[in-house]
C-alpha cells in the first residue's frame, strides 16, 4: 500500500502488526514478515495518523501512545503529510 513506502523508510516496522496482520505476508509472499526497515530516517513512521476514512483509527492512536510510552523515536503522519530529507539531514 501507499503507506508501506513511508513505514519501511524507518529503522523498524515493530508495532505495525497492530495495523496489518503479519500472517498476510506469509500468505502473499511465502515468507514471514520482516521487521527491519531501511533506516533512511532515524525514526519509525506511523501512517494514517488522524486521517479521515481510515478503517481502524483507534489502532493508530494506540500505536502512537505505545511508541510514546516506550520512548520510541517516531513520527505520526497523516495521509497529507510528507517528510523531506535533504543533504542537511
Amino acid at each position: 500500500g501507499y503507506s508501506a513506502g513511508a513505514a519501511i523508510a524507518g529503522p523498524s516496522l515493530e508495532g505495525l502488526e497492530q495495523l496489518d496482520d503479519p500472517a498476510e505476508c506469509l500468505l502473499a509472499c511465502g515468507t514471514p514478515a520482516t521487521w527491519t526497515g531501511l533506516g533512511l530516517v532515524p525514526y519509525r513512521i506511523v501512517p494514517h495518523y488522524r486521517s479521515p476514512g481510515h478503517e481502524h483509527p483507534e489502532r493508530i492512536e494506540d500505536l502512537v501512545q505505545q511508541h510514546s510510552r516506550a520512548g520510541a523515536s517516531f513520527r505520526a503522519l497523516a495521509d497529507s503529510d510528507v517528510i523531506i530529507v535533504d543533504d542537511q539531514g
